[in-house]
């Protein structure tokens, strides 16, 4: 866009599990769900390289957040916002790195108390108490519609997460606009719901970012009916919406770009533009975890870092990974 600018600062094309976004207008800038992590799969620990990843990732993180003058929180799942706790086995977080993000910053968060399931209120909870300690203002945004200058920011009501009756629970999403150009950061899987996807057109947007379904989870939480209903949706999106960015839950299978093929080709047929938040900021889509297996074969790690992945969980949220020397 040539208004808004937007920076993706972590994301699964970038190695880690993200939608973190700088976004920056004439008045105003922002960054959008200010986290990163990384995840169980294949009975592996993450490998060296997803490490330094996301190691990397919060760097760029704290850099983002150190220039934004707002934070806004979709929902309180651990790759959308940093807890204060030190756990260095998947979220590199310690209370540190919350202070560097945090401390005296305006936040526009996701109602802990209303709309969401019981894991992320007592997250959204602990968030809440540390937030009104160093944060300069905490805001339950959802619903409301802020303005600074000729910006205006609306945050949706909470929309579910995945499906309606799943136990993800709900997400509210982020619209930035600035004078005709509109910038839509759109975190809930697929979208699924058509509820969702209708709501997401009426907001016009130059450019929406979602995430895209889990395929990862096909056949075992998630149905074959449910994807091709994203599908379906996913094609609505590239046929109304100029410019999508998609990542984050699609890319944790290693058959996503497969599975785009419709959309991209409907895309391409209304001259819309679709692509990774690595294409987007014309990087190489580098994912990690759905190579995890492939990285320990092609990329042995070290002995003292398979001792490290064979101690407790306990152990391993304490100290950090051996090819790492700090958090960020």
């Amino acid at each position: 866009m040539a208004k808004i600018q937007i920076e993706p600062v972590a994301a699964e094309s970038f190695g880690v599990r993200s939608m973190c976004v700088y976004v920056e207008t004439g008045d105003i800038s922002l960054v959008i769900d200010p986290g990163c992590s990384l995840g169980p799969r294949m009975r592996l620990d993450p490998h060296p390289k997803e490490y330094l990843a996301l190691h990397q990732a919060n760097q760029r993180l704290v850099a983002a957040c150190q220039k934004a003058d707002l934070l806004t929180i979709s929902h309180y799942h651990y790759d959308h916002l940093k807890p204060s706790f030190t756990d260095y086995h998947f979220i590199l977080s310690n209370m540190e790195l919350a202070e560097r993000l945090y401390t005296d910053k305006t936040i526009l968060a996701k109602d802990f108390r209303e709309h969401i399931n019981a894991s992320q209120r007592q997250r959204g909870y602990f968030f809440n108490r540390f937030a009104k300690k160093y944060a300069k203002e905490l805001i339950w945004a959802d619903g409301q519609r802020f303005e600074f200058g000729n910006t205006i920011i609306q945050i949706s009501n909470p929309l579910p997460h995945g499906e309606n009756d799943s136990k993800q629970g709900f997400t509210v999403s982020c619209a930035v606009q600035y004078e005709d150009e509109i910038f839509l950061h759109a975190e809930v899987q697929g979208p699924i719901e058509a509820e969702t996807l209708r709501y997401f057109l009426a907001q016009n947007p130059t450019v929406i970012y979602v995430g895209g379904p889990p395929l990862y989870l096909s056949g075992f939480r998630i149905s074959e009916t449910t994807l091709m209903q994203a599908k379906t949706n996913l094609l609505e999106l590239a046929k109304n919406v100029s410019s999508i960015i998609i990542d984050h839950h699609l890319l944790r299978d290693l058959h996503w770009s497969e599975w785009l093929e419709p959309i991209y080709d409907a895309a391409k047929t209304s001259n819309h533009w679709i692509g990774t938040a690595a294409d987007f900021s014309k990087k190489p889509t580098e994912i990690l975890e759905a190579i995890r297996k492939n990285l320990y074969t092609n990329y042995p790690p070290s002995e003292e870092f398979l001792q490290w992945t064979k101690q407790s969980d306990d152990y391993k949220k304490n100290e950090l990974p051996p090819n790492l020397n700090s958090p960020f």
